[in-house]
């Protein structure tokens, strides 16, 4: 997973350019965003090389989650 993880190409997927350009013109027309990015990409690279797996069916999984607001 570590290697998935900071693999290039796992990086990249966080990378949404249509979102970002969007990001403006919707704070203009007073439509505000929740972030910079939607995680579609991610969630889709993750699910090409995982498939379906679900955490709950992991027997020894190991979970770290970091959450940020920065408008708060």
């Amino acid at each position: 997973m570590l290697e998935i993880f900071a693999s290039q190409e796992f990086r990249h997927a966080f990378l949404e350019w249509g979102h970002l350009v969007t990001v403006p013109f919707r704070r203009l027309i007073g439509r505000p965003t929740n972030g910079l990015t939607t995680g579609k990409r991610v969630i889709a690279f993750l699910r090409e090389i995982m498939g379906h797996q679900r955490i709950e069916d992991c027997q020894a999984a190991q979970l770290a989650i970091t959450v940020t607001n920065l408008q708060r």
